[in-house]
């Protein structure tokens, strides 16, 4: 099983992301995310590759995955299965311009 590691973009999308349903939606609908970002996370350490391949101009990206977030299907954890750990790049909606995001530099 390898180590997962969030980058702070992907701990900051986490955040805004639960503030963001908090307000929306409802406390136990914000944790309910919070905790299926975190099972994703776990099971990726488990399975690393699977997802949905990415591609994107920027060559920094390259191996980039994607995965729906169980249970929050329109939010997608994007990451790229290294060596050593399992690197969380972004938790990104889809409705988002998601490639000029990793484009613009992730």
């Amino acid at each position: 099983m390898q180590k997962v590691s969030f980058r702070p973009l992907a701990r900051e999308d986490i955040r805004d992301a639960a503030a963001y349903l908090l307000v929306e939606a409802s406390e136990a609908v914000a944790v309910r995310f919070e905790n299926a970002v975190q099972n994703l996370a776990h099971a990726l350490a488990g399975m690393p590759g699977i997802g949905v391949p990415c591609s994107f101009r920027n060559p920094e990206l390259r191996g980039m995955r994607r995965l729906t977030v169980t249970g929050f299907e329109n939010w997608l954890l994007f990451y790229r299965d290294t060596e050593d750990r399992i690197d969380v790049i972004r938790i990104l909606h889809g409705a988002r311009d998601i490639a000029a995001i990793f484009d613009d530099g992730a």
